[in-house]
């Protein structure tokens, strides 16, 4: 870099020197080939993924084409595409029944689990938006995104229910009681026509809330669109033909968990679901492990750091999975061990972008030859899809937090929500 703004710098001088004098910012530090990879070949905005389709029609696209294979499975259990299909179907319809039309939003307050899978596809298919909210979260965190999102319907078990704070005024559904359990069993499996709810693209597919490390949390909206297009370019990029599945092991609260249990949804491949608690990272690494078959993985650097420090990773050199790396700056010393020693022939990407540019926005598979660069951080990479780089921001609830003097935030007024909060399609470059 440093020697491309000499070359630049002393060519201009030499134009300077031979026709006038030029102030500094005129000159130009770009050669014609830099002007065009920045401007042209990383600034492309051919919309390339399939317009006007929302996240559970590319399931049922699957359904259609592999009816009978696995779509998830836990330590337990395991569903087919179709099975998978028909419960949440039978949920759909009776969310239909309370009322749940586009946009409007349901929060998820479940363990991980397939009832859990089945729930967040039935909101969707009913046209509704999930709100995941985590069972580990504090009192105070999760009282505060219970009254702001004011979610009409609260999808839950019954081991959670007395865990909610009191005085919900919510519709709260148990979805493991019996009379629920009936009431859906009688439901019809067919698919939900999704133009019959007045639902499209540009519909909310979920909101997610930050972390709060600023204040408050922030509740983050995000449409169908946008996640179409993630999970579309996902399934290129990290699905070659030899990945079986992916293996889910971060909460539903960390949108990274679209990447590991959609996107194997949307490619007819199966989503293993690893237990919560104290057996997590010891199930991550028994499937880290696995020399006979090969998964997409979505992993922090904190998880692949406290999967070594168990101490029994052993090196696997037949092992191909896919390992996309997010949620917090990577570092060569964190992968630099994992590439070389344990996982030689396995594929990492490095993944970035904030909840708000829906998943990831840049990826950066990491080479071989990274290895031996002498540098403090593995690079971020190129644009990852063909809305993200423009930051198509959707947010809930952000009111009081934009500034509104701030000449980068431009709001578009137009869009609204009919339950007296405003949606506002918010472009800013991050």
């Amino acid at each position: 870099m440093l020697s491309s703004i000499i070359e630049s710098l002393s060519k201009e001088t030499r134009q300077e020197q031979a026709e006038q004098e030029l102030p500094v910012n005129y000159l130009n530090l770009l050669s014609e080939a830099e002007k065009q990879k920045l401007l042209v070949d990383w600034n492309t905005n051919e919309l390339n993924f399939p317009q006007g389709k929302c996240i559970h029609e590319l399931f049922e696209e699957q359904v259609a084409n592999y009816p009978d294979a696995i779509a998830l499975v836990d330590e337990s259990q395991e569903l087919s595409y179709s099975e998978l299909n028909h419960r949440s179907n039978q949920l759909a319809h009776y969310l239909i029944e309370q009322g749940v039309k586009p946009d409007q939003l349901v929060v998820l307050y479940m363990e991980r689990s397939l009832e859990m899978i089945i729930a967040l596809l039935g909101i969707l298919k009913a046209g509704g938006a999930y709100v995941p909210l985590d069972p580990a979260s504090p009192e105070g965190r999760l009282n505060y995104m219970l009254n702001d999102c004011k979610a009409s319907i609260i999808l839950t078990q019954g081991n959670l229910r007395n865990n909610l704070p009191g005085q919900q005024k919510q519709n709260i559904i148990c979805l493991d009681d019996e009379t629920t359990r009936s009431e859906l069993l009688s439901n019809t499996q067919t698919n939900v026509e999704r133009q019959a709810q007045g639902l499209n693209s540009e519909h909310l597919a979920y909101v997610i809330y930050t972390s709060g490390s600023t204040g408050q949390p922030k509740g983050v909206l995000v449409n169908h669109r946008s996640v179409c297009d993630f999970l579309f370019h996902a399934v290129e990029d990290f699905l070659p033909e030899h990945i079986v599945g992916a293996v889910v092991s971060s909460p539903l609260v960390f949108d990274a968990t679209v990447g590991s249990l959609l996107v194997p949804l949307c490619a007819g491949k199966y989503a293993e679901l690893l237990p919560e608690g104290v057996f997590a990272l010891d199930r991550l690494g028994d499937c880290l492990a696995d020399d006979e078959e090969s998964y997409l993985f979505k992993v922090t650097p904190s998880h692949l750091e406290a999967v070594l420090s168990k101490g029994y990773m052993q090196k696997n050199a037949q092992a191909r999975h896919v390992i996309v790396v997010a949620g917090e700056p990577l570092k060569p010393t964190s992968i630099s061990h994992w590439m070389k020693e344990l996982l030689p022939a396995s594929l990492f990407i490095n993944e970035y972008g904030p909840t708000e540019t829906t998943v990831g926005c840049t990826t950066y598979p990491i080479a071989e030859s990274f290895q031996d660069m002498n540098t403090t951080t593995v690079p971020i990479g190129r644009r990852f899809g063909d809305t993200a780089s423009c930051a198509n921001i959707n947010v809930f609830e952000y009111f009081n937090w934009l500034q509104w003097e701030n000449e980068n935030v431009v709001v578009d007024p137009e869009h609204y929500l009919p339950w007296n909060y405003q949606k506002n399609n918010v472009e800013s470059s991050l």
